[in-house]
């Protein structure tokens, strides 16, 4: 008999992410990842196969923190993502702006950095 295959999901707490980790989870077993505790409880109640993992993508410390038990991994999915839009170019925001690289740019090589040597060749 083979071993289950693992999969990781970032942002599985809504949307896509959360669609994506309930399918997979009918051939994985999953950790869903995200940050808010509620969400990620309502995730892990939809299947007996999903794990909850939680923390902040832009937190490099709490993504090492939440992934220590996890040591080798079959598949990646890093969804987890924001969407705020910059239209007011005359008042720029350059704390939106920052807030949006770390969340959709930066957070992806944080994951990258700790979950690749992880995975299963």
């Amino acid at each position: 008999m083979s071993e289950a295959k693992i999969a990781l999901v970032t942002g599985a707490t809504s949307g896509i992410g959360a669609e994506i980790a309930k399918n997979l989870a009918n051939s994985y077993q999953v950790y869903g990842c995200g940050r808010n505790v509620d969400r990620l409880n309502t995730l892990t109640k939809s299947s007996k196969n999903i794990y909850p993992l939680q923390f902040d993508v832009t937190n490099k410390p709490e993504i090492e923190e939440a992934s220590k038990a996890i040591f080798d991994l079959d598949l990646i999915v890093l969804n987890a993502g924001d969407c705020e839009y910059i239209d007011d170019t005359i008042n720029f925001d350059d704390k939106l702006f920052e807030r949006i690289i770390k969340t959709n740019l930066i957070s992806i090589g944080y994951c990258l950095n700790l979950w690749l040597p992880r995975l299963k060749p």
